[in-house]
């Protein structure tokens, strides 16, 4: 009996865990399909013909710049998670400490500030729908310079 409660709560997390993903994931998309949208939107890309140069230079733009913005954000959190960037946190938190006359006056050092710092987690889904996207986007430029 034991047996079988381990084996459904484990049933449990599992699909509790792909529901995750694919939250992420279609959240992730949207966003990026937004944007995508919005470009092509701005570039009024109704009056290219298909097939057209331009056609092709308005749809490699709208794919491209998503998946590199998706691409940098991705290495962002990257450099964050290793601690690149922990200085320049601490710093600005002493900054605004020092400004804010109603913040508490304790103050932690480097090495405390370091150490307890959370990591990101689960943003490789930023980086495989930046990747997708690029992809996209080279395909219309090779399309672009091949018309």
């Amino acid at each position: 009996m034991e047996n079988n409660d381990n084996q459904e709560v484990k049933e449990i997390r599992k699909v509790r865990s792909v529901k995750r993903i694919v939250i992420k994931y279609s959240i992730t998309i949207t966003i990026c399909l937004a944007l995508i949208i919005t470009s092509l939107l701005l570039r009024n890309f109704t009056q290219a013909v298909a097939g057209t140069k331009e056609f092709y230079r308005t749809w490699a733009d709208s794919f491209t710049i998503p998946g590199l913005i998706y691409i940098l954000i991705a290495a962002l959190i990257f450099l964050i998670n290793e601690g690149s960037l922990t200085a320049l946190g601490y710093m600005g938190r002493i900054i605004v400490r020092t400004l804010n006359p109603y913040s508490k006056k304790e103050r932690m050092t480097y090495y405390e500030y370091s150490h307890t710092r959370k990591k990101i987690h689960g943003y490789l889904c930023i980086l495989w729908v930046g990747l997708a996207a690029f992809a996209i986007g080279l395909v219309f430029l090779i399309l672009y310079y091949n018309a």
